[in-house]
């Protein structure tokens, strides 16, 4: 899992996730930007490829019908909101359980 301590690097890593995928392209796209309004091959098949390299490189799950693709993997703003929201619900989740071990 990537260690972020912000919310640009948390943008500066689904850029380098998306880099796997689309190349260095990437870095030239406009956050608000619909991917698929862009000049490159963006169907089903390749949001399921953001899917589990986004997974993979946050070490967080994304949830096919919870968690709207359609809708989430639209841009790289986008995807970096679902991300942040992921990760701080993991990090609730941890001090939870933190919580009920040492009672």
């Amino acid at each position: 899992m990537t260690s972020l301590s912000s919310d640009k690097s948390v943008e500066y890593e689904v850029r380098r996730a998306l880099r796997e995928i689309f190349g260095d392209i990437v870095e030239q796209w406009d956050g608000e930007t619909p991917i698929q309004s862009l000049e490159i091959r963006y169907d089903s098949a390749t949001v399921m490829e953001c899917i589990a390299v986004i997974e993979e490189r946050f070490d967080i799950m994304i949830d096919i019908v919870e968690d709207y693709p359609t809708e989430t993997f639209v841009s790289v703003n986008s995807i970096t909101i679902l991300v942040e929201k992921k990760l701080a619900d993991l990090k609730t989740l941890r001090e939870a359980n933190v919580g009920m071990i040492s009672k």
